[in-house]
């Protein structure tokens, strides 16, 4: 696939093609667990480099190729991930032209991906006429309670070599913090749009050098920071999850926002906490595959992928990396 033409007024971008790599980023992203990140990343670059191209026409024209099957399967959502995808793209161009840092635009680009969100679940309940929040968490509470008679449970056990009794057992024990997933989904959607954010800025940066689309880069990994008053994140979260020991009261509100906060600022110091490793590895020179081999270990295991982030908190206070702070 070449873009070789796209700064070249005198020839024309295949438009079918970035149309086509849109529609297939959409497609990544509405099918594909976890890898759709990718997908949610990708999605407004073609946009975006037509945009930055002074080609708002073809950006256009791009979106709505790229998305026009969507409108077979669900409207609402089609039309939500359009103005999503151009408002990403215009927003990259007025950035542009106040010469932005990246933060800016990956604040701006999460800022929109969360809302696409929200727009799609209250334009989707005015359209059905019903709460799409409370029918998917009434229908996932049903799920949860025959969970014991799921197929698809009892072959994974039967995998592991578990028998139903214990399958049952193990269900029963873990109902409660099944039903409570819901009530955090809020902030797994805040930081899953903002690391998508964060690679659409890299993805857009990278295709722009390679045609002449000036974006400044990203620093590199191993300087990465934070403010430092981001930590009062984490320290509302856990007084949230607080509250509810000293007072008599329902605290699934409380608890809510707590493991919301604590998820969306964790997440933050979980990549902070990633750059710390980067920097400390460049510091004493670790090559390249054992850097990867390392991070990989690291989240391969839960214990151990709880002290990245506290890595990241520590960095705060200690600045080990040793980074010009002001």
């Amino acid at each position: 696939m070449s873009f070789d033409n796209l700064n070249q007024p005198k020839r024309k971008l295949n438009l079918f093609l970035l149309a086509l790599l849109t529609f297939i980023a959409a497609a990544i992203a509405m099918m594909v667990p976890f890898i759709g990140l990718l997908g949610w990343a990708l999605m407004p670059v073609p946009a975006i480099l037509l945009i930055l191209a002074e080609r708002k026409r073809d950006a256009v024209i791009c979106a709505v190729l790229g998305i026009l099957v969507l409108l077979i399967f669900d409207v609402v959502l089609a039309l939500v991930i359009l103005a999503a995808i151009l408002g990403i793209a215009f927003a990259y161009r007025r950035l542009g032209q106040e010469h932005a840092p990246p933060k800016r635009y990956i604040f701006y680009v999460s800022l929109i991906l969360v809302g696409a969100g929200l727009a799609y679940i209250f334009l989707g309940s005015v359209v059905t006429q019903t709460n799409l929040i409370a029918q998917f968490i009434e229908n996932y509470q049903a799920y949860v309670s025959e969970l014991e008679s799921d197929p698809l449970v009892a072959a994974y056990g039967s995998i592991l070599g578990i028998d139903q009794e214990q399958i049952d057992q193990i269900i029963r024990q873990s109902r409660s913090m099944l039903l409570f997933i819901p009530y955090v989904m809020p902030g797994v959607w805040v930081a899953y749009m903002s690391f998508a954010a964060l690679l659409n800025y890299a993805f857009s940066a990278w295709f722009g050098k390679r045609y002449e689309i000036n974006l400044k880069k990203l620093p590199p990994l191993g300087a990465w920071d934070l403010p430092w008053y981001f930590v009062w994140g984490i320290i509302a979260g856990a007084i949230c999850l607080l509250v509810p020991t000293f007072i008599e009261m329902d605290g699934t509100a409380f608890y809510a926002l707590g493991a919301n906060l604590i998820i969306i600022f964790g997440f933050a110091y979980f990549i902070l906490g990633i750059s710390v490793l980067w920097g400390l590895f460049a510091r004493f020179k670790v090559p390249m595959l054992w850097r990867i081999v390392l991070l990989i270990v690291l989240n391969l295991f839960f214990g151990l992928i709880l002290l990245i982030p506290l890595l990241g908190l520590l960095d705060i206070w200690i600045n080990m990396r040793r980074l010009k702070r002001e």
